[in-house]
């Protein structure tokens, strides 16, 4: 009983074991260091996430510009494609309304969409 007694004593005991306050600090000193290390945990986590995300923008947009390349080169071999049917001018003015008419079909329909409950 008395070695169990000189453990919480305040001062210490003369057998080399710690004394309460001594304990204390040694616990708190330990949840200091596990707090650091969570905060550091978290940290590297949000930095693994945000690269993540970082890289996937990147390859959607990297798609993106290759879809619209290949839209507008579409658009171009339709309008050399009718060449021997209508005008330089006449050709552009199709391929110019059929986007125009294909943007207002999807805003529409985006809008129509948006509104409609799920």
């Amino acid at each position: 009983m008395e070695r169990h007694l000189a453990r919480l004593s305040p001062v210490g005991s003369s057998l080399g074991e710690p004394s309460l306050s001594e304990a204390i600090d040694h616990v708190r000193d330990a949840g200091q260091r596990v707090l650091v290390d969570e905060i550091r945990l978290l940290v590297l986590e949000a930095q693994e996430r945000l690269t993540a995300a970082l890289r996937r923008a990147g390859w959607l947009g990297f798609g993106v510009f290759c879809l619209v390349l290949a839209w507008v080169g579409f658009l171009l071999a339709a309008v050399v494609a009718l060449e021997g049917w209508m005008p330089l001018e006449l050709r552009l003015a199709t391929a110019a309304a059929s986007q125009l008419v294909l943007g207002l079909c999807l805003l529409g329909w985006g809008m129509r969409s948006r509104r409609q409950p799920r």
